[in-house]
């Protein structure tokens, strides 16, 4: 899922301790210095995130947000661009951010790269892949460019989600910088990088059928899952189509030639099964 903002955030970690928790007062500078020198990035121009999927709870992306169904052992990855729209080389030193509730989704890496230069008038390519380095490797911006931060996170202790909370991760960052002489701090709150994470579907693994290795449910009874999965083996696509079984439809696809992984769904999405045949 990608699209381009104004505006958008992220978590705040520090670049060599992912789980550093510093103050978030905005710039600190050194010494007397330009607005553009305590202040050299502007505004976020580019979000992407994912992998997401309507079959784990997920909710459209936009402006303010990412909506994610939490499941345990789900990771997620963010990014963003932003500008160095001062008239100096700066060099990112150090990445920093808050994590509120690190038992429910907590940030396991953070990488910063250099976009590419424009190209068609745009300032960044699509993505930041092939342009990222460790967390703890300076990289310089020179004016012009943008930088663009990447954060990986992992999804643990769901359960700890009340039903219909919405808890919200990766709201803001503050990048560590140097310019000359010159050190600061600058906060990025950009919220369309926002995570907004609810429960996602309960996973129940039911006894598999003949035939069947491993059947799971997702927010539904194994009394609804096997025979659904037993009637909507042989789907009219081969490899796609629609089922009813259990007095529901369901709509089916199998994500590999072989025909061995197969997931079903009712029309809300929260509710499926995956079966692994043979």
């Amino acid at each position: 899922m990608r699209f381009r903002i104004s505006h958008i955030a992220s978590a705040f970690v520090s670049l060599s301790l992912l789980a550093l928790t510093v103050g978030c007062n905005g710039s600190t500078p050194s010494g007397a210095a330009s607005p553009l020198a305590r202040a050299p990035f502007g505004a976020p121009i580019e979000f992407g995130g994912g992998p997401g999927s309507g079959l784990w709870g997920d909710g459209e992306s936009g402006p303010f947000g990412s909506r994610l169904g939490c499941l345990p052992g789900r990771r997620y990855t963010t990014h963003f661009a932003v500008p160095n729209r001062s008239r100096s080389t700066v060099t990112i030193t150090g990445l920093g951010g808050v994590q509120r509730s690190p038992h429910i989704i907590r940030l396991v890496a953070i990488r910063v790269g250099l976009a590419p230069p424009p190209t068609g008038g745009d300032l960044v390519a699509p993505t930041p892949r092939g342009r990222r380095v460790s967390a703890s490797t300076p990289i310089m911006i020179p004016p012009g460019r943008a930088a663009v931060v990447e954060s990986d996170f992992l999804m643990s202790g769901c359960a700890a989600l009340r039903r219909h909370q919405v808890l919200i991760a990766n709201s803001s960052t503050i990048v560590s910088y140097r310019i000359g002489d010159h050190t600061g701090r600058q906060q990025i709150a950009p919220h369309a990088a926002r995570i907004l994470l609810s429960r996602g579907p309960t996973m129940r693994p039911c006894i598999a059928p003949r035939g069947a290795a491993r059947l799971v449910a997702w927010d539904v009874s194994c009394r609804v899952a096997v025979p659904a999965a037993i009637q909507c083996r042989h789907l009219p696509g081969q490899t796609w189509g629609w089922c009813t079984a259990a007095s529901h439809k369901w709509d089916c696809s199998y994500n590999d030639a072989a025909r061995r992984a197969e997931r079903c769904w009712l029309p809300s999405k929260r509710q499926s099964i995956s079966v692994r045949w043979g």
